[in-house]
């Protein structure tokens, strides 16, 4: 029998399964939760770039992962997997622990949630079924048509984690590029960095490996510092600070600046952070909030 899943399609404008999907529970530890996730899920996938979904619950991270190119068509973006809305945390979500099935004609699914364990399975839906009943006997309970559950959970007004992209190792290429292009133009004197309205640089999202994303960052830096017009050393010496104070503070909320300019004795920058950073903490970074785009939240200053 087929899942009332179209009754919780009618609740958001796009729920999706993606491919290759995995899940898994960590430790939580505050402040690196997002860099465990992102070696668990690299690691599984066998990829650099990756898209997770993400809740804490009694000291765990419960995520769910997948490739980051399977988002890649329009209609993926900002889509929402419904396993998300029954991950343990997440706002309205069962307890744990639970089994959770979605079928369709040729092809069904179960997540079962365990108090220190996540499994995904997928196949045809008569053994998802055997599988479904299997694992919910052992708890004592009955398996969970997840359409009608993730219903009632966004009536309820709760909305599920969203997709988060990661890629940590390309932001560390960069971030450490960029650091010691800015620390050695300090230490050598260089006189010219920015020109008015020059960008420093913008960000390769789609790089396709990190040896190239640190050569196409220096190029920039070091073109940019090439052309620059004039600065005197005080000057030159408060620009430098200020990039490096905004590169920090965006790289340890796990954001990455895509832009960052000077015009008119002004400061202007451009940035990619996790939505789950707080607008209090992007506030105290010196930006603002302007939308949510396929890589993340953009932030700017103005």
């Amino acid at each position: 029998m087929a899942s009332n899943f179209n009754s919780a399609c009618e609740t958001s404008s796009s729920w999706w399964f993606p491919p290759h999907l995995v899940c898994g529970t960590l430790p939580f530890v505050s402040g690196e939760e997002l860099k465990m996730v992102w070696h668990a899920a690299s690691s599984a996938l066998d990829e650099e770039r990756v898209r997770v979904a993400m809740s804490i619950y009694e000291g765990s991270i419960w995520y769910l992962a997948a490739p980051s190119q399977v988002f890649s068509s329009n209609e993926r973006e900002g889509s929402a997997c419904p396993f998300a809305a029954c991950l343990p945390g997440a706002p309205g979500a069962p307890e744990p622990p639970g089994v959770y099935i979605h079928t369709e004609e040729d092809l069904a699914r179960v997540m079962v949630v365990k108090p220190d364990h996540l499994g995904i399975y997928r196949g045809a839906p008569n053994q998802m079924r055997v599988i479904a009943a299997r694992e919910a006997d052992a708890m004592g309970q009955r398996p969970v048509d997840i359409g009608p559950l993730v219903t009632d959970i966004m009536l309820a007004g709760n909305s599920p984690p969203a997709w988060q992209s990661m890629s940590l190792n390309e932001a560390a290429v960069r971030h450490a590029a960029v650091k010691g292009l800015l620390a050695g133009a300090a230490i050598v004197g260089i006189t010219s960095l920015l020109s008015i309205g020059a960008t420093l640089f913008t960000r390769p999202f789609l790089v396709p490996d990190l040896s190239t994303a640190r050569a196409e960052t220096e190029t920039k830096v070091r073109d940019l510092l090439d052309r620059a017009s004039s600065l005197g050393a005080n000057q030159l010496a408060a620009v430098i600070s200020d990039m490096m104070r905004v590169e920090n503070a965006l790289d340890s909320v796990g954001g990455n600046i895509i832009r960052y300019a000077a015009e008119g004795g002004s400061v202007h920058w451009t940035a990619i952070v996790p939505p789950s950073v707080p607008s209090s903490t992007i506030a105290a970074i010196g930006g603002k909030a302007v939308r949510i785009t396929p890589d993340g939240m953009e932030v700017e200053r103005r």
